[in-house]
């Protein structure tokens, strides 16, 4: 018995994890499609302006300096921020 419920929860387990990873990718992909206006797929500060959370973390964002947050520095800080939030 014990162990059917442990089966269970780590089914459910999988599957919620499944469907924020899911969630998180699509909220990322909604943000960069947002925001990159001339769909070269990054992220200057003229169109950064749109967003006042991303402009105003767009130096700690921007980890390379080089002006322009590229997809994967978008994500990367996105994860950082959601890993934050949970430890909360």
């Amino acid at each position: 018995m014990k162990k059917l419920l442990l089966s269970k929860s780590m089914l459910l387990l999988g599957m919620l994890t499944t469907i924020c990873l899911l969630s998180s990718a699509q909220a990322f992909e909604d943000m960069m499609q947002r925001l990159d206006r001339n769909a070269d797929g990054q992220i200057s500060i003229k169109e950064a302006v749109a967003d006042s959370r991303v402009l105003e973390s767009f130096s700690r964002i921007d980890t390379d300096g080089n002006g322009i947050i590229s997809a994967p520095e978008l994500a990367s800080r996105r994860y950082k921020g959601a890993r934050a939030r949970s430890k909360s």
